[in-house]
């Protein structure tokens, strides 16, 4: 590995952009136990098989719900012993459910196999803990190497869920869970346990790169980065006001997000828009997800991150009405376009503001508390819209309620003002501490 920092630095290249790089390909992999590809699998399965939509669901909620008991683990091991272990053991566990799902007859089987992967993807190797193990690398390129990780995800909904629609057009829903396990395997397994690192001072360097504390002080400077941030601890962090907001602002964000990313596909078919249009709708959502990452990043590096998700917030809501007026495969692309370019920026920036707020620190175990919420409310998000509409007949009930909780992400992201270092009561740990 010393050969690789030595490479690397010659060429004026941080070690922490190829902490960007390995986080960009578990985000990439994970998508198919995310909203992005659970669309394009649900007709077909819930039809070959037999089931409602809301009892393939339930596989969701299931899921989401033992990713909520393991979210704070993986945060408070993230912190200790960084993201190496959790990306490569992951890889695999992730893999060999996708290959369980191919094989699934029975509801039960789906719901095991699916719940072990959406725990790897949604705990293990989460927006949450990809994003807090890229930030604990850099404070000052923060925005940029966070979007850059974001990427990751948007970008591989977009290329797997056309691929996985052109697997099931051609050879069936099976194999195109096969073709998911070896996509994963191919990509991060030998990436996670080559390159993963937990912190730039466990390898002599220090974030976005800066120079080292020998060099500072021969030189009469001090690092940029030091000079920006304060570190929380848990216990601290969570008696502030502003956990509880972003919290709030994550729960029901993430009720609407799911909603609308479970069922657009479903969505777009039962009023007529074909299979394949429906997917290329997924698609111009993922895609312009991750178009619009760099364009998020570059705003929240020069402006209060507070200012700019509140921006995302509303230009979801005014997507979400478009969407639900949506009659054609031409305006089906364009909603997904825009919904796409707005959703991905919260999505990435409701990440990003914890490490703003909170400092590196304590991140993995703070986010691994706020991640935990809002785990549970994916676990409520598709789970009831899927129950409305079998009852309903229709997606206007949960798709209007996906709405109006953008509305309420706005009001409290607008009162989530920073928490003052006055009110830190005790000094944050140190790293040397592990």
């Amino acid at each position: 590995m010393g050969k690789v920092t030595d490479t690397l630095a010659k060429q004026g290249i941080f070690y922490g952009w190829l902490i960007v790089a390995v986080a960009f390909l578990a985000n990439f992999s994970k998508v198919g136990f995310t909203g992005f590809l659970f669309g394009v699998f649900l007709k077909p399965m819930s039809e070959d098989l037999g089931w409602t939509r809301a009892m393939a669901t339930g596989a969701v909620t299931f899921g989401s719900l033992i990713a909520a008991a393991s979210g704070f683990m993986a945060g408070r091991f993230l912190d200790r012993f960084g993201a190496r272990l959790l990306v490569t053991i992951g890889a695999v566990l992730m893999g060999a459910a996708f290959i369980g799902l191919s094989q699934v007859y029975i509801l039960w089987h789906f719901y095991l196999f699916y719940a072990l992967g959406r725990m790897v993807a949604m705990s293990v190797l989460s927006d949450a803990q990809m994003i807090a193990a890229v930030s604990k690398w850099f404070v000052r390129r923060r925005g940029t190497a966070t979007a850059i990780t974001f990427m990751g995800a948007p970008l591989g909904g977009f290329a797997l869920a056309m691929l996985s629609q052109r697997m099931i057009d051609n050879f069936g829903w099976r194999e195109a869970w096969l073709a998911l396990a070896v996509i994963t395997w191919a990509l991060l397994i030998l990436p996670g346990a080559l390159f993963m690192r937990r912190i730039p001072e466990d390898m002599g360097l220090k974030p976005d790169g800066d120079i080292s504390p020998t060099e500072e002080t021969d030189k009469g400077i001090s690092s940029l980065s030091e000079k920006k941030e304060v570190s929380w601890p848990l216990r601290p962090a969570m008696r502030t006001q502003a956990f509880w907001l972003l919290s709030g602002v994550g729960i029901f964000g993430t009720i609407s997000g799911s909603i609308v990313g479970f069922h657009q596909v479903p969505f777009y078919t039962d009023r007529g828009i074909s299979t394949g249009a429906a997917a290329a709708a997924l698609g111009a959502y993922s895609l312009f997800q991750g178009l619009g990452a760099p364009f998020w990043g570059f705003l929240v590096d020069r402006w209060h991150i507070r200012y700019v998700i509140t921006a995302t917030l509303a230009l979801s809501a005014v997507a979400i009405l478009l969407l639900m007026s949506t009659t054609s495969a031409a305006m089906a692309l364009a909603v997904g376009a825009f919904l796409g370019f707005a959703q991905g920026g919260f999505w990435n920036l409701n990440n990003v503001v914890w490490a703003v707020y909170f400092g590196r620190d304590s991140l993995g175990a703070i986010r691994g508390i706020s991640w935990t919420f809002q785990l549970l409310a994916v676990a409520i998000g598709p789970f009831s819209a899927s129950l409305l509409f079998d009852m309903t007949g229709s997606y206007f009930i949960p798709f209007a309620a996906a709405f109006f909780a953008k509305i309420i992400c706005m009001a409290f992201m607008v009162a989530s003002r920073p928490p003052q270092p006055t009110k830190l009561t005790s000094a944050a740990p140190s790293f040397a501490k592990g």
